[in-house]
């Protein structure tokens, strides 16, 4: 027995070290783009200034998000003594790492063939893969909801009559964790979850399981309003008042208003594409095993599915009440439509849910295929559009076409199909990953990139100094791509909206202005010198004037 459980220790740590490989190798000095720009931005101020509460821009608090992730880069910048794509990659890209792991072994308590194939369809949702790849707080809030659910379900599998509470302390270390990296969204959810396991495990147990879910239900809530409150103490010793109902509005208000101008049903149908290839498997197997969740007598495959399917309804609905939706806010429900999706995978005796194993099947049979004919598209289009295509493309077109030879020879036995299944799946999300690494990944920072025009612009301050002026350029978005490419500490360059103010301004100065907005100013009385540099910035062509006189 206790070889049996060392074995499942070295494959759960096997499986959490080849997650971790898979999510941060290529990106090494990689260009901050889009959203990871404001926390290369914050990173560096903490590494310049120290830690603090709440992470900083220009030097000022932000309100949007608890100092945690931020304190977790910087803690790994101290050994380089700088702030790297990868340094700011890794906790996300760890925390994505252990989420693989503990699914395993939470499924493998039931199967292994369900436990790598769930492994698999994680891999293989387009979401999970691409922010495992990149700086996301909501990667790291879903491993935190995977690790609550896994220590209750432990509690409950050992069958040694352990009492349900034995878990708490280390769930509520969790929930406080989530709340420090998500604020309330970091409790709400993993709690969520908790609960729909306790209200469904009552289906098989034999004493309702009403006492667990009320009094964990009330410990969470208490848990919630006492971070809260702990969180507004914080914010008004930070910046004070002011900046204490900033706080409020972003983690509250903020989230109930709608800027997206999303609908109910947001979540169901955007993540048809958003968490491909596991979202819409998933749904299904939900409706095929809804009838069979009627009878009393589950085996365990069934009831752990049934966990899985409440885990996906409590959060797909219970992430829809707020207005404010965007896809990353569902990331914490993958462990469990991965599971969901390759469910069929391990039920042999039911045909429909067989008929949606051979579409699924046949998916990932095709995928290497797929990512060919995206390949030869991608550079049929550079070709004709005069883009500059990536590197390692002969070596992507390789692999896809190995995967897909490999996968055709592996569909030809029919010795061992659950074997056949690990190998065809498997396969899928190598040319998946392949095309994401060495293509998806190289031509979305070409789109956005910053980095070459910022230092043809820092070279002319260099050379002239003078301060820096932004023509509508947003202060949280186009100007911190700016200066997390310019890493210069210090920098606070003036923003204007309007002509006029440019009159008001002491020269010599530089004007950084999209060429969609120069007309603007053209229209007035104000002569521009010819730009000094033009070039892409971010998807959009700028130029900087060098402004002697007005």
């Amino acid at each position: 027995m206790a070889k049996h459980q060392h074995r499942i220790c070295y494959e759960t740590f096997a499986v959490g070290i080849l997650g971790l490989l898979l999510f941060t190798i290529g990106i090494g000095d990689q260009e901050f783009i889009g959203f990871e720009t404001r926390f290369g931005i914050f990173a560096r101020e903490m590494l310049a200034f120290g830690p603090s509460v709440f992470p900083t821009t220009y030097g000022e608090p932000y309100p949007d998000y608890p100092s945690t992730s931020t304190l977790l880069i910087w803690l790994l910048a101290q050994f380089s003594g700088q702030v790297t794509k990868l340094s700011t990659v890794v906790p996300t890209a760890f925390a994505a790492a252990v989420n693989l792991a503990i699914t395993y072994r939470l499924l493998r308590y039931v199967s292994v063939q369900w436990a790598l194939l769930a492994v698999c369809f994680e891999l293989g949702t387009v979401t999970f893969l691409t922010h495992a790849r990149s700086i996301s707080i909501d990667q790291m809030l879903a491993t935190v909801t995977v690790a609550c659910f896994f220590l209750v379900y432990r509690n409950d599998f050992q069958r040694d009559n352990s009492p349900w509470w034995r878990p708490m302390p280390g769930i509520f270390i969790l929930l406080t964790f989530g709340f420090s990296l998500r604020g309330p969204m970091g409790i709400v959810l993993p709690s969520g979850v908790l609960c729909s396991y306790y209200l469904m495990s009552s289906s098989w147990c034999t004493k309702p399981r009403w006492q667990p879910l009320i009094t964990f239900g009330f410990l969470a809530s208490l848990l919630l309003c006492l971070s809260c409150i702990a969180l507004y103490y914080l914010a008004r010793r930070e910046g004070g008042d002011a900046f204490a109902d900033e706080v409020l509005q972003a983690e509250f208000a903020g989230r109930l208003q709608n800027e997206s101008h999303s609908t109910a049903g947001y979540y169901f149908i955007n993540s048809i594409g958003n968490y491909a290839l596991s979202f819409l498997p998933a749904m299904v197997v939900m409706a095929l095993i809804a009838p069979r969740l009627l009878r009393r007598e589950w085996d365990e495959p069934l009831r752990m599915a049934a966990l899985m399917a409440a885990w996906t309804l409590i959060l797909l609905l219970g992430l829809s009440i707020p207005q404010t939706q965007k896809s990353r806010y569902l990331l914490p429900v993958v462990p469990a439509i991965a599971a969901l999706a390759s469910f069929p995978f391990i039920t042999r005796n039911h045909k429909p849910l067989a008929m949606v194993r051979i579409a699924t099947h046949a998916l990932f049979f095709i995928l290497p295929a797929l990512c060919l004919v995206l390949l030869f598209y991608a550079i049929r289009y550079a070709d004709k559009h005069n883009i500059a295509l990536p590197e390692h493309l002969s070596l992507l077109m390789i692999v896809l076409a190995a995967c897909q030879f490999t996968s055709v020879n592996r569909s030809l036995d029919k010795k061992n199909a659950a074997r056949g299944d690990r190998w065809i799946v498997s396969l899928g999300v190598i040319a998946l990953w392949s095309t994401n690494l060495w293509l998806r990944e190289p031509l979305l920072t070409q789109l956005h990139s910053a980095r070459p025009f910022v230092k043809r612009a820092e070279q002319l301050r260099r050379e002239q100094p003078a301060p820096m002026v932004f023509y509508r350029l947003g202060k949280d978005n186009a100007a911190l791509r700016y200066r997390v490419n310019a890493d210069i500490i210090g920098f606070y360059p003036h923003f204007i909206d309007a002509p006029e103010p440019l009159k008001q301004l002491a020269t010599p100065y530089y004007l950084m202005v999209c060429d969609r907005d120069i007309a603007a100013i053209q229209n007035t009385s104000i002569k521009l010198p010819l730009p000094a540099i033009t070039g892409f910035f971010d998807g959009d062509v700028c130029s900087v004037y060098f402004v002697q006189r007005i």
